[in-house]
C-alpha cells in the first residue's frame, strides 16, 4: 500500500469516527433532555397559574367577609401570584411562548392586573378592603384569559416534545446508518488490506526471484559489477570484479568506487557529472552511458576500462559496470597503425603521381612545344617523318600520363560538380561522328540508334559520360577489324536511368578475363608482339567514372564473335534549351594586342624558351624570369598585363611568389596564369583559390595558350561592358583605346536611360521612341554589344498594333 492510499484510508476512517461520535453525543443530549420530564413541569406550572388566580380570588372573598384575618392570607396569595407572573414573563423556558397570541395576551392582562393592584395591596388596609370587590371582579375577568394562556403553553410545549422525539428518531437512524457504513468501510478495508498483504507477499516473492536472478547475473557476469550507495561506498562486488581489480570481496566492501577510478577525460556532460561525483562535488542522478577511463588494480597497475553507472529506481543505490578493454585498445592500436600505414601508402602513391606528373610533363613540354614551333615546310620528307614520329610518341606518352593521373582524381564529388544540362542525342551523335573515321580506317561500320528516338535534354555529368563512351567505343574500334560496331542508347522505364550498349564483332574476351578487364593495368593482349598498345587503364578509368556517377557497367563476350559492354547511369530529365543562335553580323576574329606586356617565369630554360617562342608566334614580345625572386624585382620596376608562372620552382614556388606580389600591391591590372605540370583537378582548384586567374597544363600547346590569353582578355573587357562585348568590341578597343570605349559605353547607357523614360511616358509618340531605339542600336552594334543590339532592333521593328504591350515589355527588358 502506497502513501496516498494510506492517507485516504486514514481520512475516511477519521471522518466516519467523528460523524459517529457527533451523532452519539446528540442522541445522549436528547435523551437527557427527555429524561428530565421538563414538559410535565411546564404543564403543571401552567395549570397552577390558573389555580393560583382562583386561590387569590377565594382569599379576596374571605378578606371581604373577615378583613382582620383574611387580608393577611390575601396578601400572601397575591405575592405567590405575583411570583408566578414574574416567572412566566422572565424565565428563558417560556421565551418561545412569547410569540403565541393567547399566551402573550393572557400574560399581558395578568401583568396589567398586577400593575393596577400592587399599589392598593401595598397601601393602607382600609383602601384595600374597599378595593376588594373590584379586585374580585378583575380576577373573574382575568380567569378565562389565564386558562387560554395555560392551554396555549401546554400545546406549544407538547409540540416541542413531539419535534424533539422526531429529531431524536432521525438522529438514531443517521447514527445507525453511519455505524453500518463504518462497518462496511471497515469490512472493505480489511478485505483490501488482506488483498494488499497477499499482493505484497507475491511482490516480495517476485522481488526475491528477481534478486536471485540479479545476484546470479552479477555473480556470473563477465564484466565487473559493483553495487554502491549514493556516496559510492561499495555494497556488492562480483567475481569478475575481483578478477579485474584484484581485490577480494571482503576487501572491496571497505572501499569506495572513487578509489578504483584513476583518471578519465571529462569532455562531455555525463563524464563531467562522474568527475564531480569522484571529487565529492555531486551525485549521479541518471544513467551515465559508456565512458572510457583508466582504473587502478590492487597492485597499482593502471589499465583502460569502459564503464557506466546507473542509479536504481529508488535512487539510493548505484550499479556500476566495468569492462577491461586492454585487449580492445591493443587491437585498436594495431588497426590505427594499419590505417596509418595504408594512408601513408596512399600518400606515397599520390606523391609519386604528383612527382611523375611534374617530372614527365616538364620534358614533354619542351619536346611537344618545340615540335609545334618547328617549320615543317623547310624540312625534308625524311626529317618530317622523324618529327612526326617524335610528336606521336610524345602524345602517346602524354596520354599514358593522363590515364594514370585520372585514376587518382576521379571521385563522387568531381562527378557531382561536373553536372549540367545537355542534349544527349547531340552529344552521343558527335562522339560517334568524331570516331567514325577511325572506325573506317580499320574497315569497321559504326552504327548508332536511340530508344526512343526523341531522347533530348538531360541533366548529368556530361564530360565524364562523354569520356566513358569515348573509351568504350575506342576500345571496340581498337579490337575490331573489318567488322561492325553498334552503339545503342535506351531510356529505361524506372527512375530516369539510361543504358548505353556498345557491341562489336571483334576478337572477343575470354571468360576468365571478363572480371579482370576493369582492373588497373590489365590488358587482354599481353603477348610481346601485341597489336594494341595501351596502359590497361581505359576500362579501369571508365568503371571508376561510372561508379562516381552512381551507375553500373558490365561486359559479356564470346571469343571470336565479339563483345558487349552495358553502361547504366542515372540522368534526370531537363528542359529543352533554346538553341536559336542570334545572327552575327560581326566576323572580326578575336585578337590579342601586340602591345600586351607578358612576363614568363620558369626555372627550366627550355620551358621558358618554348613559351617565349609561342608568344612570339602570337606577335607578343615577352620578358622572362628564371625564379620568383627575379620576377619580384621585375614587377617592382614595370607593370605587366599577363604573368605566365610555373608552380614548382626552387627556393620560392609559384604560389608563394604570387602571394608576395599581392603583398607588394603590384598586380592591379595584371592577370596571373599558372603554367604547371600538376594536372589534377584538385591542383587546379588549389591554384585558382591561390589567386591565379587560369591554369595551363604542361605540355603547353600553342592553341591552348592562345585560347587562355583570349579568354582572359575577353574577361577583363567584359568587366567594363554594360551587356558584355563581342569580338567587335575588342576591335574597337584595339583601334581607339579603352578610354574611348568607356566613353562610348556611357553614351549608350545614357541613351538607354532616356529610352526607358520615353517608354514610361505615355505622351511620347511611338515614332520618337523608335527613333531613339534606332540611334542606340547603331551605337551598340559599333561597340559589339550584340544582345543589346538584337533587343533594340526587335523593339524598333515591333508591330504597331501591339504598341501598348510592347511599350511595357521593352521597358522591363531595358531595366
Amino acid at each position: 500500500m502506497n502513501r496516498w492510499q494510506i492517507t485516504i484510508f486514514a481520512i475516511l476512517f477519521l471522518f466516519s469516527a467523528a460523524l459517529i461520535g457527533y451523532l452519539g453525543r446528540t442522541v445522549i443530549t436528547n435523551l437527557d433532555a427527555l429524561a428530565t420530564a421538563q414538559n410535565d413541569d411546564i404543564s403543571w406550572n401552567m395549570s397552577q397559574f390558573e389555580v393560583e388566580l382562583l386561590r387569590l380570588q377565594n382569599e379576596a372573598r374571605a378578606a371581604q367577609q373577615n378583613p382582620e384575618r383574611g387580608l393577611r392570607n390575601f396578601k400572601k396569595r397575591f405575592d405567590i401570584f405575583y411570583s408566578r407572573v414574574s416567572t412566566f414573563s422572565q424565565s428563558r423556558v417560556y421565551e418561545a411562548l412569547q410569540s403565541e397570541p393567547d399566551y402573550s395576551l393572557g400574560l399581558a392582562s395578568a401583568q396589567a392586573f398586577l400593575d393596577a393592584t400592587t399599589p392598593v395591596v401595598d397601601g393602607p388596609e382600609e383602601a384595600l378592603v374597599s378595593s376588594l370587590p373590584s379586585i374580585i371582579s378583575q380576577t373573574e375577568t382575568l380567569q378565562p384569559l389565564l386558562r387560554d394562556l395555560a392551554l396555549s403553553g401546554v400545546e406549544n410545549f407538547a409540540e416541542q416534545d413531539s419535534q424533539r422525539r422526531a429529531f431524536l428518531s432521525d438522529t438514531l437512524i443517521r447514527l445507525a446508518a453511519s455505524i453500518l457504513a463504518l462497518i462496511v468501510f471497515l469490512t472493505a478495508s480489511i478485505i483490501f488490506l488482506l488483498w494488499m498483504y497477499r499482493r505484497g507477499e507475491a511482490i516480495a516473492h517476485e522481488n526475491q526471484i528477481v534478486k536471485s536472478r540479479f545476484e546470479a547475473i552479477v555473480r556470473n557476469s563477465l564484466d565487473a559489477v559493483l553495487v554502491t550507495n549514493i556516496d559510492g561506498q561499495i555494497l556488492e562486488f562480483n567475481g569478475a570484479a575481483q578478477t579485474v581489480f584484484g581485490y577480494s570481496r571482503k576487501q572491496a566492501l571497505t572501499l569506495n568506487i572513487k578509489e578504483l577510478l584513476a583518471d578519465f577525460s571529462a569532455d562531455h556532460g555525463k563524464a563531467r557529472e562522474v568527475k564531480k561525483f569522484t571529487e565529492g562535488r555531486g551525485r549521479i542522478e541518471n544513467d551515465t552511458g559508456r565512458i572510457r577511463a583508466h582504473s587502478r588494480r590492487q597492485s597499482g597497475e593502471v589499465f583502460p576500462v569502459e564503464f557506466s553507472i546507473s542509479p536504481s529506481m529508488n535512487q539510493n543505490v548505484l550499479i556500476a559496470f566495468f569492462r577491461d578493454i586492454t585487449k580492445e585498445e591493443a587491437w585498436l592500436e594495431t588497426l590505427r597503425k594499419a590505417r596509418d600505414k595504408a594512408q601513408a601508402g596512399e600518400k606515397a602513391k599520390a606523391d609519386l603521381l604528383t612527382v611523375m606528373s611534374h617530372e614527365m610533363r616538364t620534358p614533354l613540354n619542351g619536346i611537344l612545344g618545340s615540335l609545334s614551333l618547328i617549320d615543317r615546310n623547310a624540312l625534308s620528307d625524311r626529317n618530317k617523318k622523324h618529327v612526326e614520329a617524335i610528336n606521336v610518341s610524345g602524345e602517346l606518352l602524354l596520354s599514358h600520363v593522363n590515364d594514370v593521373l585520372n585514376m587518382s582524381s576521379i571521385d563522387k564529388d568531381q562527378a557531382a560538380e561536373a553536372t549540367d544540362d545537355f542534349d544527349l542525342m547531340d552529344m552521343v551523335s558527335q562522339i560517334v561522328e568524331s570516331l567514325r573515321a577511325a572506325a573506317e580506317i580499320r574497315g569497321n561500320r559504326l552504327a548508332l540508334s536511340f530508344l526512343p528516338e526523341d531522347i533530348r535534354m538531360v541533366h548529368g555529368a556530361q564530360k565524364l559520360l562523354q569520356q566513358c563512351l569515348v573509351n568504350l567505343i575506342g576500345n571496340a574500334i581498337k579490337f575490331t577489324e573489318g567488322g561492325e560496331i553498334s552503339v545503342e542508347v535506351e531510356k529505361l522505364a524506372d527512375d530516369d536511368r539510361f543504358e548505353f550498349r556498345v557491341s562489336d564483332t571483334g576478337m572477343g574476351i575470354e571468360e576468365q578475363n571478363l572480371e579482370r578487364i576493369f582492373d588497373e593495368f590489365f590488358t587482354v593482349d599481353t603477348k610481346y608482339a601485341r597489336d594494341n598498345k595501351g596502359t590497361g587503364l581505359g576500362l579501369a578509368i571508365t568503371k571508376r567514372i561510372v561508379l562516381a556517377m552512381n551507375g553500373e557497367i558490365e561486359a559479356d563476350s564470346i571469343v571470336g564473335e565479339g563483345s558487349l559492354f552495358r553502361l547504366t547511369v542515372p540522368l534526370k530529365a531537363a528542359q529543352m534549351a533554346d538553341k536559336t543562335e542570334p545572327e552575327q553580323s560581326f566576323d572580326a576574329e578575336p585578337k590579342i594586342s601586340h602591345y600586351a606586356r607578358v612576363l614568363v617565369i620558369d626555372d627550366n630554360e627550355i620551358n621558358r624558351m618554348v613559351l617565349l617562342d609561342m608568344l612570339e608566334e602570337l606577335g607578343i614580345k615577352a620578358t622572362e624570369a628564371e625564379d620568383g625572386y627575379q620576377a619580384l624585382d621585375l614587377v617592382q620596376k614595370q607593370e605587366f598585363d599577363f604573368i605566365l608562372m610555373d608552380i614548382s620552382m626552387p627556393n620560392m614556388d609559384g604560389i608563394e611568389t604570387l602571394g608576395k606580389m599581392h603583398e607588394a600591391d603590384r598586380l592591379h591590372e595584371t592577370t596571373a596564369i599558372a603554367v604547371t605540370a600538376h594536372a589534377s583537378a584538385k591542383d587546379r582548384e588549389n591554384f585558382l583559390s591561390a589567386g591565379f586567374s587560369d591554369v595551363v597544363f604542361k605540355p603547353v600547346a600553342l592553341s591552348s595558350l592562345k585560347q587562355v590569353l583570349l579568354k582572359q582578355t575577353a574577361s577583363d573587357d567584359a568587366k567594363e561592358n554594360i551587356h558584355g562585348a563581342s569580338p567587335v568590341g575588342q576591335d574597337f578597343i584595339e583601334r581607339f583605346g579603352i578610354e574611348k570605349y568607356k566613353v562610348a559605353q556611357q553614351q549608350v547607357s545614357d541613351m538607354l536611360i532616356e529610352l526607358r523614360s520615353f517608354l514610361e511616358d505615355e505622351t511620347k509618340s511611338q515614332t520618337a521612341c523608335k527613333d531613339l531605339a534606332h540611334k542606340a542600336a547603331g551605337s551598340a552594334a559599333v561597340l559589339g554589344l550584340t544582345d543589346l543590339y538584337e533587343t533594340l532592333v526587335e523593339f524598333e521593328n515591333c508591330d504597331e498594333t501591339d504598341w501598348p504591350r510592347a511599350r511595357v515589355l521593352y521597358a522591363e527588358k531595358l531595366l
